[in-house]
């Protein structure tokens, strides 16, 4: 959890910005909350193993593929990264 700051994101005041972003060279996710009120974001993600802190999150199948979803409460002017990214 870091302080959301739109330079490390190369964004001027004013610039749109994205609820997530995902880094395609590491598979990183970060929830972006540049609001001044906290956010729930919910993720899935699907044929793919999403680790968590404490080792692999449960999945499902839904539609004959693989799904995962996440629930996390965002504060603030606060950014989230997941720890490991996923794996295929």
């Amino acid at each position: 959890v870091d302080a959301f700051d739109e330079a490390e994101f190369g964004l001027g005041p004013g610039d749109a910005v994205p609820d997530l972003s995902l880094d395609p060279d590491d598979g990183v996710l970060t929830l972006i909350n540049a609001s001044d009120a906290p956010r729930a974001y919910h993720v899935s993600v699907r044929d793919v193993s999403v680790v968590g802190r404490l080792g692999p999150l449960p999945s499902r199948v839904c539609g004959g593929r693989r799904c995962t979803t996440v629930s996390v409460a965002v504060g603030p002017r606060t950014t989230v990264l997941s720890p490991r990214g996923y794996a295929a």
